[in-house]
């Protein structure tokens, strides 16, 4: 296969690359803005459909052959919350990481008799030293702050166990 997703997605993995036993795929910057969903843009969706939904698709497909032939490996994807808990004024990137985690959850099923895992860790916060945590406030409320070390261990621990889908950190009133 000689297809190169960064050419064609802006993203460094060929799909002839050798795979380690795992691959995290994390693409929310500050780039990312919310808005009302009264006053969403159609050419705002699909300037951030390749981001955050194309892209992992490409990456995965193109690894995830090398790990169903070994009979092990994982493809781990960060979304934000707004993904599972659509929130009014908080429309945009939620909308469509809601259509990359149908995607994982869907992709876990076909995977888990062939000893692959896929799964998704969904951040109800900024993540500390990010470019997005400098301002942690929206519309004048206070935004929780994830130590990205304590995702790191949350993304091993699913890794590791894989006994969940999907997380949430940290975690939502009624999770």
């Amino acid at each position: 296969m000689a297809a190169d997703v960064h050419q064609a997605f802006g993203v460094g993995v060929a799909a002839g690359d050798h795979v380690a036993d795992g691959r995290e795929y994390g693409p929310a910057n500050a780039s990312l803005t919310f808005t009302a969903a009264t006053t969403l843009e159609a050419a705002y969706l699909e300037r951030i459909v390749p981001l955050l939904l194309l892209t992992p698709v490409e990456i995965f497909r193109a690894v995830l052959p090398e790990m169903i032939e070994r009979g092990d490996g994982a493809v781990l994807m960060t979304t934000g919350a707004t993904a599972i808990q659509p929130m009014p004024y908080l429309s945009g990137p939620g909308v469509v990481m809601a259509a990359a985690r149908a995607y994982l959850h869907t992709l876990n099923g076909e995977l888990a008799d062939k000893g692959v895992y896929a799964g998704t860790l969904c951040v109800a916060a900024l993540i500390d030293r990010s470019e997005a945590a400098e301002d942690h406030t929206f519309d004048g409320q206070q935004l929780p702050i994830a130590d990205p070390d304590h995702l790191a261990d949350i993304y091993w621990d699913m890794y590791t166990r894989r006994d969940r889908i999907e997380q949430v950190h940290p975690a939502w009133p009624g999770q």
